[in-house]
């Protein structure tokens, strides 16, 4: 990047990142794991791993705020807090109902237009 910029060793990343519109390697990383949990929620994954996820409404009735959400079952040990596809399951569940309710196509454009604009860290989307 700093000689794409011709930029100096002090040049900071983000400075860097932003005026070259590049997304974080750790915001790839969590673009693709929400891809992922979005592909199960519309059935184009393996039925293994939709199995795995349960939704609210799988289990009630009640129409509730959460019940666009997935559960995610209670993990004891940190090890399993930290899993990538438990922590997908709870950010994909702080995105927004339209944004889980869009195509696939849409879906990947809103998430990669909200990082490279760095707006993901007020939590919108």
């Amino acid at each position: 990047m700093r000689i794409i910029l011709n930029c100096r060793r002090d040049t900071s990343i983000k400075y860097m990142l932003e005026t070259l519109k590049w997304i974080k390697v750790e915001d790839m990383l969590q673009i693709n794991a929400l891809i992922f949990v979005h592909k199960i929620k519309l059935g184009l994954a393996p039925e293994y791993l939709m199995s795995k996820l349960t939704k609210f409404t799988e289990v009630h009735n009640y129409n509730t705020r959460n019940n666009t959400n997935f559960m995610l079952d209670h993990k004891k040990t940190k090890a399993a807090q930290n899993s990538v596809f438990f922590r997908a399951v709870q950010e994909y569940n702080k995105l927004t109902t339209n944004a889980k309710d869009s195509t696939l196509e849409r879906f990947k454009k809103l998430l990669v237009e909200k990082y490279r604009c760095g707006t993901m860290d007020q939590g919108q989307l």
